[in-house]
């Protein structure tokens, strides 16, 4: 990492007065035209010293950056053999070094909910919010966490805030399942109506498709009116697939993630019936294409 104080030449307290100093000082000696190479370094390291936040960052990097990301893999590599509580020391550290950091908070969240320490998890994440501030993915998490709990009212409460926050599909999904699983089929249908009013990449808009289809068969229970609702979508699915090759993986674990789960969590001979006509049609209309 490159010493953005070496290059401006002032020391690791210097005032905002005195790095603009150093600058202009650096500047007459730097022409742009004959001395690029050190001009773009004097201006990297000056728009970053001259900013408060970037400064605080940079600062930090330049004194625990390679020994902080070590430990966070250590952790990760932990985290991954199961080794729940010396992940969550060391990331405990790392908060003690860093506050603000995010990325740790979340891990640290995401640990606890993956041990079953639901309660915990909770703690964390309201303990990220006082340090972090209202960020949507913190709320998103709680949201997460007390559906894990069954408690879909607090669930609720706190993914609507995350959408008040930012409006992101992976929110409004959460939302959506909050509704389904708590008999809320209108609030349910509600929330796929906003989501329409999303930007969709091409593989979100699979994603968005196959929750469009996956509503309508739990929420109609005449065959003959759940295929009128859905045939479009699942043409259009068809059409995404034989278009783009690069998709059609993405639509076939789609469909047996989401609809071969859903068919298992209802356990109702109509939707699991549906939920396989539905994977098995669309996967050989894909795979039989010439």
């Amino acid at each position: 990492m490159e010493n953005y104080y070496e290059i401006l030449q002032v020391s690791r307290n210097a005032t905002e007065e005195e790095i603009k100093k150093a600058y202009a000082r650096l500047l007459r000696k730097h022409n742009p035209e004959k001395d690029q190479e050190n001009f773009k370094k004097i201006r990297e390291a000056y728009e970053t010293l001259s900013n408060a936040e970037k400064r605080k960052s940079y600062d930090f990097m330049l004194e625990y950056g390679d020994e902080f990301m070590k430990t966070f893999q250590e952790a990760a590599e932990l985290a991954s053999q199961k080794k729940y509580e010396p992940a969550k020391n060391k990331l405990k550290k790392l908060l003690a070094i860093k506050p603000d950091a995010v990325i740790v908070w979340i891990t640290l969240a995401l640990l606890c909910l993956e041990e079953g320490n639901h309660s915990q998890a909770v703690e964390i994440l309201h303990k990220a919010i006082n340090a972090v501030g209202n960020l949507a993915i913190l709320y998103h998490l709680l949201g997460v966490v007390h559906v894990k709990m069954n408690d879909y009212s607090k669930a609720e409460q706190y993914l609507k805030h995350a959408l008040s926050i930012e409006k992101n599909f992976n929110t409004y999904r959460e939302l959506y399942h909050v509704y389904l699983f708590s008999g809320q089929f209108v609030k349910a249908s509600q929330v796929i109506d906003e989501m329409s009013k999303l930007e969709y990449d091409d593989f979100m808009k699979i994603d968005y498709t196959l929750l469009i289809i996956k509503h309508n068969i739990l929420t109609h229970a005449n065959i003959r009116e759940c295929d009128s609702k859905i045939s479009r979508y699942v043409d259009e699915l068809i059409r995404t697939g034989k278009e783009k090759e690069e998709m059609k993986g993405y639509i076939i674990k789609g469909l047996l993630d989401d609809f071969l789960s859903l068919s298992a969590a209802v356990g109702t001979a109509g939707v699991s019936a549906r939920t396989s006509w539905i994977v098995l049609y669309i996967k050989d209309s894909l795979f039989s294409y010439k």
